[in-house]
């Protein structure tokens, strides 16, 4: 039988599981699966689900841009309604 490797914190590992991914973003798990898992990419193993780390360095990053693009076009669209109503 393999002997079972020394337990090492989340901040050195490269894959967290989910409760662990859900806790280092600040959120629960049911917002982590609901919100978060959709969009990045896990290790699944069976019933195992790994998080790479990398994608939750990322996940803010993808979120806050396609957030700011919807922005930008609801001002974009907000800001020629209003231009229409002044050149009347």
């Amino acid at each position: 039988m393999a002997a079972r490797p020394a337990t090492i914190p989340p901040s050195d590992r490269l894959a967290v599981s989910v409760a662990e991914a859900s806790a280092l973003l600040s959120m629960s798990i049911d917002s982590f699966e609901k919100f978060v898992q959709p969009e990045i990419k896990m290790v699944r193993r069976g019933r195992l689900r790994l998080v790479p780390r990398r994608e939750l360095e990322r996940w803010p990053e993808r979120w806050l841009e396609r957030w700011l693009e919807r922005w930008l076009e609801r001002w974009l669209e907000c800001s020629s309604s209003i231009q229409l109503k002044c050149d009347s």
